[in-house]
């Protein structure tokens, strides 16, 4: 491994670091979900060398309830943002923060810190889409597409409903009411990942060790999300975007109107920071040399 692993001692939160010598930049990830953890990418970094050409620190955090971190009896988006806000300023102590990757739903908990709190770090949005509502459609309608062959009467129910109205309010009612389904559908693994090499390797530790996806993190932030149109927006004028061509959920081959930084990676789908690690790192210490210099 590239890095020196170390734990950051929190009381209820998982962070890891992952250190280089001589190195003195840093970068925070944040991971997706609501309800996921870092443990994939851990597992990555430790024994597949991802970010072995980064150029800086890199320091991991499970939100609350998930991985490694302590479960809560409840859990929040807001929540999650005051947790961040922790994080950085525990991280911080040690090593100042160049730059915050925030990864799928990790872009909008880095989207919503940055419009409550002031902060110098570069912030970069992998994964990510300028409106919530662009994976929900999507994913509500990779949701039907399956139900359609393994529920016709559950399908048509639902298509009938869409008829009547196609607002956004019932797009995401609907998507609540199937969201039962965003687990079991077989085939949407295929969905987020391009390069079957890593996504075999990802599904294969998962499989092994048992990964859990916490499904209360996953309801209640989910629906706090969606239930008040200023949640909708992910932005920030000042990030850097990163997509992969192949996401279908973040509809990845089309640019990011609101920021010139904004780059797709033609050989991935929803986890191009992977997917296409030597070619993000190569963009990544560009950057945090510019800031640098």
């Amino acid at each position: 491994m590239e890095f020196i692993k170390k734990t950051i001692p929190h009381s209820e939160l998982s962070i890891k670091a992952y250190l280089k010598k001589n190195v003195k930049q840093s970068i925070l990830f944040i991971h997706g979900g609501p309800g996921f953890n870092s443990l994939p990418l851990q597992y990555l970094i430790e024994e597949h060398n991802l970010f072995k050409n980064l150029n800086a620190n890199l320091y991991l955090y499970d939100q609350a309830g998930c991985g490694n971190s302590k479960k809560k009896s409840s859990y929040s988006h807001q929540n999650n943002i005051q947790d961040l806000f922790q994080v950085i300023e525990l991280v911080s102590q040690n090593n100042s923060i160049d730059a915050v990757i925030g990864h799928s739903y990790g872009a909008k908990l880095l989207s919503d810190y940055l419009k409550a709190f002031t902060d110098n770090f570069l912030p970069i949005f992998v994964g990510s889409s300028e409106s919530i509502i662009t994976p929900r459609a999507t994913n509500l309608l990779l949701d039907l597409n399956w139900l359609k062959n393994t529920n016709a009467l559950e399908y048509q129910e639902f298509y009938n409903q869409l008829q009547e109205d196609m607002s956004n309010e019932t797009i995401l009612n609907l998507s609540q009411k199937i969201a039962h389904l965003f687990f079991k559908n077989p085939n949407r693994a295929n969905v987020y990942w391009a390069n079957m090499n890593y996504k075999n390797i990802v599904l294969n530790f998962q499989k092994l060790n048992s990964y859990d996806v916490n499904m209360e993190v996953f309801k209640h932030v989910r629906a706090e999300l969606y239930s008040n149109v200023n949640n909708f927006q992910v932005e920030s004028k000042n990030a850097i975007w990163i997509n992969g061509f192949h996401d279908l959920i973040m509809q990845g081959y089309k640019k990011i109107l609101t920021c010139k930084k904004s780059y797709i990676f033609t050989k991935s789908a929803h986890y191009p920071h992977i997917e296409e690690n030597e070619k993000f790192c190569l963009l990544m210490n560009d950057y945090l040399r510019k800031m640098k210099s």
